[in-house]
């Protein structure tokens, strides 16, 4: 289901690399890497394995047109979006949280 793709929680913590850097102070430190989760009721994904799924759902699930109309409205609405990937991230978000249900002026069919 759909539903079971929806963001709960999102985080990101440094996590370490497993190297180690000198300081200038001649003292060694691990080396991190900003690492973006996702929580879901179905588990922890990073960024783009979530997208992967949440796009297989809604493909086996026959909301391929309903994902379109959300991604138009996302273009025309959202300004703040400008890459297409961005706008796809966003409208898949929207389409698995149900947030384009509550949206005023657009009309779907289920």
């Amino acid at each position: 289901m759909i539903e079971n793709y929806r963001i709960e929680l999102r985080y990101a913590r440094a996590e370490a690399t497993g190297e180690y850097e000198i300081t200038r102070r001649n003292t060694r430190r691990k080396k991190t890497v900003l690492v973006e989760r996702y929580k879901t009721p179905v588990g922890l994904f990073l960024p783009d394995e979530w997208l992967q799924l949440a796009l297989k759902a809604i493909e086996d699930a026959g909301k391929n047109k309903l994902l379109e109309q959300i991604k138009d409205y996302t273009r025309e609405h959202a300004a703040w979006i400008h890459s297409e990937k961005d706008v796809e991230f966003h409208a898949v978000d929207c389409l698995c949280s149900g947030a384009y249900r509550y949206w005023e002026n657009f009309h779907y069919e289920e």
